[in-house]
């Protein structure tokens, strides 16, 4: 869905806004001009208040505590706060250590209560937050181990002038957590190429002679990624902490160093979570790690009509991996909270890894995500990693708590040209209905699945549209830690034209039941290619020789698949009856697929589903062979039109099983 309104709702509003707008007698309206600063008005105003900003471009960082207040600019493109080169706003009193995290900080610390309510932002523009952050001192250590003069040859400097307040070690690195060594104190000039960093605290207290250093004014996030890409500090655009009954509307966020829109808890606070935040009509690109990410928030979170396309880049911290880059995040608490969810109407496209992510709590953690919709979504082109998917779902890092991530129902959206449709893993109680998946496996291998159950169950996949041609239509297992994959009901799917299998079921996946749905067209091609299990396929259903038991195919529509229409490498027989295999005369009839393996495929439906009858084909049999003395063709389909027809009064068959019938006899001269 095109976004282009976005742009122009507000051309003109601030007028409008004044010559309409009313105070009351504990509001006013707050009017900034072009050229004026943005913060000097928000720390004047009042709970209550309404600020009005001017087209025009405002170079600094805000900084919002003020409850129930609104900020309103001229519109996306129109009102714009560009951050390039600039320090982020200082918002921690007494403590010089920490600076804002984004451009525009919502943020409870400071508030009573520690949280701020009721704020309304919207009709901005907001860019490079965090591009180009001052960069004090850099260099490469040569003293001896555990000297603290550290040689900067690019510099002169005052001797004894203050230089920063933040070192950063890029010779020791926390590959925990990716970052260089940090550490922070009074950093000053010793002489006009040397500094002397005298540490109060922080992480950093080995130097080693070659060791490459950087001086910051305040905390950055510096870390792998910045040192592929010195030009960006990892902050956000907008960012929610501990905010209440939050509204982020009209605003677009491009060029952030890390992400475009976030909610989630305020530092230096006791109480940790957002509460009530709506994002809707915003325009979240072009940002390294994500486009809108929610955490830590409690209750309701709403966020519609977005766009969050082209947000990633390569993947700095894991090198098996190709792309990382998200476009709507929702991430489980740490603490005692309760996440639900309305994800709608937002387009999703060619963000670096997935298009929607929901992330359950780790294994310490105490949150869950439970409630969440998402509808009418346009999620499309995210094949720059091999493991992407247009909508992904799980619950934790860690085997056994599928309740972290439950209670989702994925409907009415377009999920088209992914490398993976829709993943559910390790998740319980979801429902995926309706929605129009295609896949892309771009420059990788083909064969990924366009829906994929790993390790979940309580699901239902209902009445879906799937035109897997680069993988298989769907897959279902147990995950690789463990989690398994039961009690899964697949029905009224479409799945056409996929590649291997049009369903897959392997890795112990056991007790799911399939019906009502129609699996055809799936093309030849080979999986697992040079190892011992490899396979070639092209069946409407493959069960793998380690699936699992209790899976059972009824009224389903099997057929036009170029090998199979089942195959199972088992050793347990599988209950495939009262499916519709293409021909009346059932699997390798004519025109119908075949069956191989340990399948129990009598009786078969006489014609598709949902009308075809479960009747014994053998009494249909019997019946024709009756009719087997006719003196020509003719006399012969018209003897089996007249005993098929008597069934029919009987409601023995259908009209569709009747019709069936005759069109097969016409083609099947018995003499």
């Amino acid at each position: 869905m095109k976004k282009d309104f976005i742009k122009t709702f507000f051309v003109g509003i601030s007028v409008a806004l004044l010559l309409i707008f009313v105070p009351t007698a504990s509001a006013t309206v707050l009017n900034v001009s072009s050229g004026d600063s943005i913060q000097a008005m928000i720390d004047s105003a009042n709970s209550g208040d309404t600020i009005l900003v001017a087209a025009g471009t405002y170079r600094e960082y805000l900084h919002i505590t003020i409850d129930n207040l609104t900020i309103i600019g001229a519109g996306i493109d129109k009102s714009i706060i560009d951050l390039d080169g600039l320090t982020p706003y200082w918002h921690y009193p007494g403590n010089s250590s920490f600076a804002s995290r984004a451009g525009v900080l919502i943020s409870g610390y400071g508030s009573p209560g520690e949280i701020v309510e009721g704020v309304t932002f919207k009709g901005f523009t907001v860019k490079n937050a965090g591009l180009n952050p001052p960069i004090m001192a850099t260099g490469t250590h040569t003293g001896s181990d555990d000297d603290a003069v550290l040689t900067d040859s690019t510099k002169t400097w005052t001797p004894g002038a203050l230089v920063g307040k933040w070192v950063h070690n890029y010779g020791d690195k926390r590959l925990s957590t990716w970052k260089p060594a940090r550490s922070y104190g009074q950093i000053t000039a010793n002489t006009a190429t040397t500094v002397t960093a005298s540490l109060s605290g922080g992480w950093e207290d080995d130097w080693d002679s070659g060791d490459e250093y950087l001086i910051t004014p305040y905390e950055e996030f510096h870390n792998t990624y910045w040192i592929d890409n010195p030009n960006y500090d990892a902050l956000r655009g907008i960012s929610v902490s501990n905010g209440k009954n939050i509204l982020i509307q009209y605003c677009k966020v491009v060029n952030s160093g890390y992400g475009g829109i976030s909610v989630g808890k305020a530092r230096l606070t006791s109480l940790k979570q957002s509460e009530g935040v709506t994002i809707d009509n915003c325009i979240a690109n072009d940002n390294p790690v994500v486009g809108i990410s929610v955490g830590d928030h409690k209750g309701l979170v709403t966020i519609t009509n977005n766009v969050a396309n082209n947000n990633g880049q390569p993947h700095y911290s894991d090198l098996t991996r190709e792309y990382m880059g998200v476009g709507i995040l929702l991430a489980g608490s740490s603490y005692d909270l309760t996440t639900s969810a309305i994800i709608s109407d937002n387009e999703c496209t060619d963000n670096g890894f997935i298009g929607i992510e929901l992330k359950g709590s780790d294994k310490k953690g105490l949150g869950y995500i439970d409630g969440v919709t998402i509808e009418n979504n346009k999620v499309t082109g995210h094949n720059l990693d091999q493991d992407g998917a247009g909508i992904f779902l799980y619950s934790s890092h860690y085997y056994g708590h599928p309740d972290k991530c439950k209670n989702v129902t994925v409907k009415n959206s377009n999920v088209s040209k992914n490398i993976r449709g829709i993943v559910a893993y390790n998740v319980q109680e979801i429902i995926i209905e309706g929605n129009k998946i295609t896949t892309d496996s771009g420059d990788f291998p083909k064969g990924q699945g366009a829906i994929k159950l790993d390790g979940a169950h309580e699901v239902e996949v209902l009445n879906n549209n799937i035109h897997a041609e680069d993988g298989t239509g769907m897959r279902i297992k147990n995950a690789w830690d463990g989690a398994q994959s039961n009690d899964n009901t697949i029905t009224g799917n479409t799945i056409k034209g996929a590649l291997f299998a049009g369903i897959l079921i392997d890795s112990g996946a056991y007790d799911n039941t399939f019906t009502y749905n129609t699996i055809k067209d799936t093309k030849v091609a080979t999986f697992w290619a040079g190892r011992p299990w490899e396979e070639t396929q092209a069946d409407g259903v493959f069960l793998d020789s380690d699936a699992g038991t209790g899976n059972e195919f009824h009224k389903n529509n099997i057929n036009n698949n170029d090998d199979d229409g089942m195959e199972s490498q088992t050793s347990v027989t599988v209950d495939a009856t009262c499916n519709w295999w293409g021909s009346v005369s059932g699997p390798s009839g004519i025109g119908g697929d075949g069956v191989r393996g340990n399948v129990n495929f009598t009786p078969w439906l006489l014609s598709s589903a949902p009308d075809g009858s479960c009747y014994p084909f053998t009494e249909i049999l019997d019946i024709i062979e009756n009719c087997a003395n006719a003196k020509n063709h003719g006399q012969f389909v018209s003897c089996v039109t007249r005993k098929i027809n008597k069934l029919l009064r009987e409601e023995e068959i259908t009209k569709e099983d009747a019709d069936a019938i005759i069109s097969w006899a016409k083609d099947e001269y018995i003499h």
